[in-house]
């Protein structure tokens, strides 16, 4: 493949992964707005509904947001009853961020992603899902 059309077709990988990004985002704007949240703030939730116990200073680089605007949307969090602080009497210069439990499904993270994919992979084939199963585990091998 001559390198002008390895650079279009990289180009257009590029922008159908922007696209499938923007539309997820999109989604869980959604989602985080019946809530009453932000996206970031919904992120957050998120990050710590799947691990945890974590620092801020975990927190802020796995969202890649600055310390200080995590450290509010904390604040800001456990005011709503959303997040709750831990700090461990072995060392009181540590605290641990937890999602406060929550009765119901006020924060329905994954189900709104997986609830819009399954809606869009209904309307096809078996065979083709699987084949963009494929690719796309080839376009991640490949990036990686």
């Amino acid at each position: 493949m001559d390198d002008n059309k390895a650079r279009h077709e990289g180009e257009e990988i590029l922008d159908l992964l922007r696209s499938i990004s923007h539309n997820m985002r999109e989604v869980l704007l959604k989602e985080a707005k019946k809530t009453g949240l932000g996206v970031q703030e919904f992120n957050l939730l998120r990050e710590l509904k799947r691990e945890g116990g974590l620092s801020l200073n975990i927190l802020s680089q796995k969202l890649d947001l600055p310390k200080s605007t995590v450290s509010r949307m904390v604040d800001v969090l456990v005011k709503k009853g959303a997040v709750k602080r831990e700090i461990p009497e072995n060392n009181r210069r540590t605290v641990k961020l937890w999602m406060a439990p929550v009765k119901g499904t006020k924060y329905n993270f994954k189900n709104a992603a997986v609830n819009h994919m399954a809606e869009s992979l209904t309307k096809k084939k078996a065979f083709e899902i699987i084949s963009m199963l494929k690719d796309l585990k080839k376009i991640t091998e490949k990036i990686n």
